[in-house]
């Protein structure tokens, strides 16, 4: 037994230093080829970079603005033509017209019958109907003798003061015309008793227009004889428009 373990240590021994010379050997190996690494000479390198100056942009030069083209001159404005002027249309303002005839009955043949004098019509300043007036008259009493002369009631005196008629505005927007005929009765005092329509104009505008304005109307009462007496008289009134 002593021999067998001899034996195994031998062989043990042989194998470490197997080892040991072959790790010895690498390590001298690779100190040999690391001391030729580091005896070759080592080339420096070159590092080459190449550097490109890239000019900057140039300063850009100051541009002078170009002076602005002179503007245009104005030509003066031409005169305007001044429009004409339209006038307007006025109101048509109604006319005032006046007529009178009168009429008497013959008393007498032998005798002439005396003419009653005409009265200026009083025209007012601001009104413009147009009044056409016709007297008739029928003397009250047939009297033929020579002393019994009869005159009419008269209205056109200047004294009187009788206002024309207004002209209704509806009836001047509507152009209505006309002539109204009024049957009066005047009293011993010149007053109207009672108005009638003898004749109407076709528009009851103008006619209630002149019958309220005759109703307040004075008269020159008829004379017979030297006395006032009461009797009939046609008024005609006209209401006409300017063209």
């Amino acid at each position: 037994m002593g021999q067998d373990r001899d034996h195994g240590l031998t062989s043990r021994g042989r194998f470490v230093i197997a080892l040991i010379a072959a790790i010895a050997l690498h390590g001298i190996v690779l100190m040999f080829l690391t001391g030729m690494r580091m005896s070759e000479p080592r080339e420096p390198r070159i590092l080459v970079g190449m550097m490109i100056k890239v000019p900057g942009p140039k300063p850009a030069e100051p541009v002078t603005p170009e002076p602005p083209p002179p503007a245009p001159k104005k030509a003066p404005p031409e005169p305007q033509a001044e429009k004409p002027k339209v006038a307007e249309p006025r109101q048509p303002k109604p006319v005032i017209r006046s007529r009178r005839t009168v009429t008497n009955k013959p008393v007498s043949k032998e005798k002439p019958i005396k003419k009653a004098h005409p009265q200026q019509a009083a025209t007012p300043a601001t009104q413009t109907t147009s009044v056409n007036t016709t007297r008739t008259v029928t003397s009250p009493l047939a009297d033929t003798s020579p002393a019994n002369e009869a005159l009419p009631p008269r209205f056109h005196a200047d004294y009187l003061h009788n206002p024309q008629p207004r002209y209704p505005l509806m009836s001047r927007k509507r152009r209505e015309e006309g002539e109204v005929q009024l049957r009066v009765k005047v009293d011993a005092q010149g007053h109207p008793e009672a108005v009638k329509i003898h004749s109407s104009s076709g528009h009851s505008r103008l006619d209630r227009a002149a019958t309220s304005t005759v109703e307040a109307w004075r008269f020159v009462p008829a004379r017979k004889g030297g006395l006032n007496v009461a009797a009939w008289v046609i008024v005609p009134i006209q209401f006409n428009l300017e063209k």
